[in-house]
């Protein structure tokens, strides 16, 4: 757990200085929850999860050095540079990935456990699937799909819902007509249960039940685990949506303060990947180390154009560009015409404009309330205008643009939002 914690503190820092490109989301105050479920594991075991993936892999066994490689998207990275901070993926381990897309772990997952029904017979040294998922995930239509054919295919897989109480946002309870996640399965008489994500044997107890059913009976089951991610929902993310005394609330249950003393032996025996002998506070002692990434070696690209992109991510200037040899430059080197705005602003001039404009007109989209979208270009808007013309929808576009399609059709306009790209289009 402290080695988890260091290692995703060092990973912001090293976002926050530019070092590590794309998205990064941590496992900060997820500790427990992680280290519980990978011990449950069996190394024969198939693990697939969603994009705040770090901690898995380090739990998993993964060397830190290749993980915090791979965040730097050098070639000696466990996804050879490519896959990033979200797409961690290692077969030794039989790590699957981590996934980008929200719930899109789920279908890989639910057909790998379909394949283990034909490779080799039930019994308690069979193997099995755990698929990681967030709550934000159990709204589409593929989480519903996957445990459906789970139930009736009898397939030895463990569905595991991390539920820290928000999907980027918003809260469980305004996004789900069942806010107690576990009980989700039953209607594909799947069982569930709800265990303490803060208490790692209580996380490791009910995770190897759960796949012990899994291997013997074929059972699907569905896990809840209830803890709280210390910080905003990816490094860049403030998290302003949270009261002070919210804030307070969560900090009181960080998992790695409240760590029992070192001398004390867990009951049912000592966990995997233990370190022993570290101070929880700066994270030294025995255990794995995070080797230094070295700075020579190679990014992942083709060109010195990616390498540029990814040393200078977040660098908000733009190269003008140059005109062609012999030719015309009359277009680059003319002085633009009125103010210059960037491509932010512009959205938010617009999309305020439109809703002053018609009375009729609202916003439908993923996370642009209270989140304000991924790049804030709805900000405010909730505020001035209300909850019944910024309408959110919850961590999935389809959500937003199939009922402004309909609502389109009934002669009253929308702007869907799609908050991961910043598109917005009018229907």
């Amino acid at each position: 757990m402290v080695l988890i914690r260091e290692f995703e503190l060092r990973a912001s820092e090293m976002y926050t200085r530019a070092k590590i490109g794309g998205y990064c989301h941590l496992n900060v105050g997820e500790e427990a929850t992680v280290v519980g479920l990978m011990d449950a594991l069996e190394p024969r075991d198939y693990l697939f999860n969603t994009y705040r993936d770090h901690g898995y892999a380090l739990a998993r066994g993964l060397e830190p050095g290749r993980i915090m490689a791979e965040l730097f998207g050098k070639t000696a990275g466990v996804s050879g540079g490519w896959g990033g901070s979200m797409h961690l993926f290692d077969v030794p381990t039989r790590l699957m990935g981590g996934y980008g897309i929200v719930g899109g772990q789920i279908p890989p997952a639910t057909g790998a456990a379909l394949a283990l029904t034909y490779r080799g017979q039930s019994g308690p040294d069979a193997e099995a699937v755990m698929c990681v998922m967030g709550d934000g995930a159990t709204n589409i239509g593929a989480f519903h799909e996957s445990l459906n054919l789970a139930a009736v295919w009898r397939l030895p897989i463990v569905y595991v819902i991390v539920n820290n109480g928000l999907g980027m946002a918003t809260t469980v309870e305004a996004a789900a007509g069942e806010p107690e996640q576990y009980k989700r399965g039953c209607s594909y008489r799947i069982p569930g249960q709800r265990v303490d994500g803060n208490d790692v044997l209580a996380v490791r107890d009910a995770a190897r039940a759960a796949l012990q059913g899994a291997r013997i009976d074929r059972q699907p089951y569905l896990l809840e685990t209830m803890c709280e991610r210390l910080r905003g929902h990816s490094v860049v993310d403030p998290a302003r949506y949270r009261s002070q005394g919210e804030t307070d609330r969560v900090r009181a249950l960080d998992p790695v303060a409240t760590l029992p003393a070192s001398g004390s032996p867990p009951r049912g025996g000592s966990l995997g990947g233990g370190r022993r002998g570290t101070d929880r506070r700066t994270g030294r002692g025995g255990g794995h180390r995070c080797r230094r990434v070295r700075r020579r070696q190679p990014l992942t690209g083709a060109g010195p154009a990616v390498r540029a992109h990814l040393c200078h991510r977040g660098a908000q200037r733009a190269t003008p560009p140059s005109g062609r040899a012999g030719g015309d430059n009359s277009m680059t080197d003319a002085a633009p015409v009125g103010p210059v705005i960037t491509y932010r602003k512009a959205l938010q001039d617009t999309l305020r404009a439109e809703l002053v404009r018609d009375q009729n007109v609202f916003l439908m989209g993923e996370e642009i309330g209270a989140f304000e979208g991924s790049y804030k270009i709805t900000a405010g808007l909730l505020k001035d205008f209300g909850p019944t013309r910024v309408r959110d929808t919850r961590v999935r576009p389809a959500c937003g643009t199939r009922p402004s399609v309909r609502r389109a059709s009934s002669a009253r306009p929308s702007v869907p939002q799609c908050s991961g790209c910043g598109r917005s289009w009018r229907s």
